[in-house]
């Protein structure tokens, strides 16, 4: 962290917004997206932004026209000028003692916008950013960087997009990836102060006491994204002689999702490999349950595990917490967060990935 002299002040003015500035931006952006919500856009700029939107699954078919739409309402609803002041008031006033500096991102490209976070971090510090995009997940962060690009031309001096292969000339970098990539990004730039983040998946811990509402909220959990985020639920704790027949009627809301091909091809592969090798699985017809230690579970499958008491369970949890992103339950687990039903796909601002403070990182570079 560098202290601004005079003459960098001076310097600082001319080429970069102050903080109250970046609010504004910020809660512009928001406003933007929920101008699309209302048909409030002019006419081009609201016909581009819905051919984005109803075009994405012609370049990632994961990203189905109902997953964009849910990623952009979490923003809209999300990014307010409110909720932004909030978010930063913890930082102040060293956020506004931060001299600038250069911020790779590598973005992930699992589900729409997953990186945006990363870049209204950087944005919102005071950083340049140089951020490269996912190819799977680029188009519509790069159309509302665009629109604000020629309405604030000031911006390029905050973010560039890249799209060299190699990174190049800054001070740090938050790169998100698998496992085997994160071996990668250690490789090439573990030598910079860095913020890696390898797979997660989150999990739900069950005790027959939650009802067909809840129960019909953690589907949610599960399916939205087909299950490709971190805070996915992919595993599920039960009690001993657990009867699923009440969870399986509550996720019913989502057995149409059997009609998209890619999640059943991926259905059936699993079905499949399981009746080959005779093992023991719950079929819905949409999605198998089955029995498993692991936490990842594959697209169509929903591992679940045994617990005798939750103090136990609490230990066993603890000894996978690197691996879990956050806890839906009742139960209040104390060292991870626990959200409540169906809101796994809704953190707040201040809801870091893998529970590192993203913003205290790059105000502490």
């Amino acid at each position: 962290m560098f202290l601004l002299t005079k003459k960098k002040i001076f310097e600082f003015h001319k080429m970069y917004l102050s903080l109250k500035d970046r609010i504004n931006i910020l809660a512009e952006i928001g406003e933007f997206i929920r101008r699309y919500f209302t048909n409030n856009l002019d006419n081009n700029t609201y016909y581009e932004f819905n051919k984005i939107i109803t075009e994405e699954k012609n370049h990632n078919y994961w990203f189905t026209e109902d997953n964009v739409i849910f990623a952009l309402k979490y923003w809209a609803k999300i990014l307010t000028k409110e909720n932004i002041e909030t978010w930063i008031t913890p930082y102040l006033p060293k956020i506004e003692q931060v001299f600038p500096k250069t911020i790779a991102i590598i973005a992930a490209g699992n589900i729409p916008l997953v990186c945006f976070h990363d870049v209204i971090c950087s944005f919102i510090a005071g950083h340049k950013t140089k951020l490269k995009l996912s190819k799977k997940d680029s188009r519509i962060l790069k159309f509302i960087l665009t629109h604000f690009f020629n309405k604030n031309p000031i911006l390029a001096n905050y973010i560039t997009l890249i799209e060299e292969e190699f990174l190049k000339e800054f001070d740090a970098i938050i790169a998100t990836g698998t496992n085997n990539t994160i071996k990668y990004f250690e490789y090439y730039f573990g030598k910079y102060p860095h913020l890696f983040r390898h797979s997660r998946h989150s999990i739900a811990v069950l005790t027959e006491e939650e009802t067909a509402e809840e129960l019909e909220l953690l589907s949610n959990d599960v399916f939205i994204y087909f299950g490709l985020g971190c805070r996915n639920v992919t595993k599920i704790y039960v009690p001993q002689n657990y009867n699923f027949n009440k969870l399986i009627n509550a996720f019913n809301k989502w057995s149409n999702i059997i009609y998209n091909h890619h999640y059943a091809n991926n259905y059936n592969y699993h079905k499949a490999i399981y009746l080959i090798n005779q093992e023991k699985f719950i079929d819905t017809g949409f999605l198998i349950l089955k029995e498993n230690k692991q936490i990842s579970a594959s697209v169509g499958v929903l591992f679940y595990e045994y617990y005798d008491n939750f103090k136990n369970l609490e230990e066993k949890i603890k000894l996978e917490k690197n691996n879990i992103q956050c806890i839906v339950s009742k139960k209040n687990v104390l060292f991870l967060p626990t959200v409540f039903f169906g809101k796994t796909q809704e953190p707040n601002l201040w809801d870091y990935a893998d529970n590192i403070d993203t913003i205290n990182f790059l105000i502490n570079i």
